[in-house]
């Protein structure tokens, strides 16, 4: 490597589960607080200055299985 880097931004991954039964909607919402730039300055020593505001994002999974026979299951999926 000719040169080190630093890491800025870390992604891990979540497990979530959710649990229903034939014909019954289940919901899960995953919400995340997300750094948004407000605004960068430079001082006049030449160092930048960066402002950050925090958001929460939220993702919406619906999911309802439809048992049509004994081998086969329909799902009914909606995201948001």
């Amino acid at each position: 490597m000719p040169h080190k880097q630093r890491i800025l931004h870390v992604t891990y991954y979540r497990n979530p589960q959710i649990l229903t039964t034939d014909n019954k909607e289940a919901e899960i919402k995953v919400r995340e607080n997300v750094p948004y730039i407000t605004s960068k300055n430079t001082s006049d020593t030449n160092q930048d200055y960066t402002n950050y505001e925090y958001q929460d994002v939220s993702t919406t999974f619906k999911i309802t299985p439809r048992s049509t026979s004994r081998t086969i299951v329909r799902l009914d999926i909606f995201t948001e």
